[in-house]
């Protein structure tokens, strides 16, 4: 280890690199990795917006979404987190409706992940409660959408 070095580096063999998951879904990577891209281009460390937002997306498939587990997660209090996006005129419940329903649209457009497959990763307990989500968001049904 070399501490105040200028740079921080992690060396892996290619061959641990290049070797595939059992079990990887690599459609669903690859959709997860544009969208944590787009957000990562735009996270700024003190956007607490976007922070929020990236906490969300890692966390939806666990359905662990909770004020008090983001706010654990970016190292502060519930009641700070609160305050801050008040602060910007939006709360957490904002923030996860309108991420699920960006996410929502782009994987019904993209069409490779059956409306069960998204309901998962979203973080809905069942593809009825993602269908009554979609159509307050939308006025139409995942279905007629897509």
């Amino acid at each position: 280890m070399s501490f105040g070095a200028p740079e921080n580096n992690v060396i892996l063999p290619a061959h641990a690199v290049e070797k595939n998951l059992s079990g990887a879904n690599a459609v669903l990577a690859r959709m997860h990795d544009q969208v944590l891209n787009d957000c990562l281009a735009h996270l700024n460390r003190d956007d607490i917006v976007a922070r929020v937002r990236a906490r969300i997306i890692d966390d939806l498939p666990t359905g662990n979404l909770s004020p008090e587990n983001v706010a654990a997660a970016l190292h502060m209090g519930e009641r700070t987190l609160q305050r801050r996006l008040k602060e910007l005129n939006t709360s957490f419940s904002r923030l996860l409706e309108d991420t699920r329903r960006e996410l929502a649209l782009a994987y019904l457009s993209e069409r490779r992940m059956s409306l069960l497959e998204i309901s998962y990763v979203l973080g809905f307990a069942d593809p009825s409660s993602f269908s009554r989500a979609f159509k307050r968001w939308t006025g139409t049904a995942p279905r007629k959408s897509r």
